[in-house]
């Protein structure tokens, strides 16, 4: 997903671990720290890249708690929002900051800081 959704592999790996997913009987459970009442019912349309960059087509699909509780699912809509945030911004560094902190914290540090 993170080559899918124009990534750096890397940063993906390292924001998986950084979410400290939890581990239940050997299964790692909302491994993107996903929040249901913000994502489920929610519809992402998230651009898809290969080597070249933007394809000019989209990811689109619904949400749902099936998803969020299967890993695979989780990790896509986790890098997914945080592509939305990338793009929204403009920014990785904004993007990713955005993705952890909220938009709202954003605001504050942008007032804050200039």
């Amino acid at each position: 997903y993170a080559t899918r959704y124009g990534l750096p592999y890397d940063l993906a790996c390292a924001q998986i671990t950084q979410e400290r997913p939890n581990i239940e009987n050997g299964v790692c459970i909302n491994p993107c720290q996903i929040t249901y009442e913000y994502f489920v019912g929610e519809t992402m349309t998230v651009p898809i890249y290969d080597e070249n960059g933007f394809t000019g087509n989209y990811d689109i699909f619904e949400i749902t708690k099936e998803m969020l509780d299967s890993p695979e699912g989780n990790i896509r809509v986790g890098l997914a929002y945080l592509r939305t945030c990338v793009d929204k911004f403009d920014s990785l560094i904004t993007g990713l900051f955005t993705y952890n902190q909220g938009e709202s914290t954003l605001n504050i540090a942008c007032e804050y800081y200039g």
